[in-house]
């Protein structure tokens, strides 16, 4: 099995990619797998990586006071691991294979890497990363105002 570079243009970069940039891009991604139960990040532990799921989904879970909480499940086209990729902290949630799952794994080093060769691909990248994060930041922001609604009385 090998980086499948048309999915990415259709699932993750949403259009097509010219010809060096999708062969930096594939080049630049690593296929892994994981197996049902296993940890693709892990909260509080840094992450050197992004993972894209091409393949499976992954449970998002969060540590708090002692307490497992899920939060989202990851498919195909969505990305586990990006927010402690961008910022450097450590992960703010736990990804786990829900089932047998295949990702393509971005690396901090092969992201520096395409930073050096092209700066129109890594601008394209970063905007995808930030525009998925961004969804899930206005999801949370309408489910947290839901919950506020719903605690003062006010129920739809």
């Amino acid at each position: 099995m090998s980086i499948n570079c048309e999915w990415l243009e259709d699932n993750f970069f949403g259009k097509p990619l010219e010809d060096k940039q999708k062969k930096a891009v594939c080049e630049a991604l690593e296929l892994t797998k994981f197996s049902q139960g296993d940890i693709i990040i892990a909260q509080g532990e840094p992450s050197s990586a992004a993972y894209i799921i091409y393949e499976g989904a992954a449970y998002i879970d969060c540590e708090s006071h002692g307490e497992k909480i899920r939060v989202g499940t990851a498919k195909p086209s969505n990305l586990v691991g990006e927010m402690s990729f961008i910022s450097g902290a450590a992960a703010s949630a736990t990804a786990t294979a829900k089932e047998d799952c295949v990702t393509y794994k971005l690396s901090r080093a092969a992201f520096a890497d395409i930073a050096a060769k092209d700066q129109t691909l890594l601008a394209l990248i970063f905007e995808n990363m930030l525009k998925y994060t961004s969804d899930n930041v206005r999801q949370m922001n309408d489910e947290r105002a839901a919950l506020q609604h719903y605690m003062a009385g006010n129920h739809f």
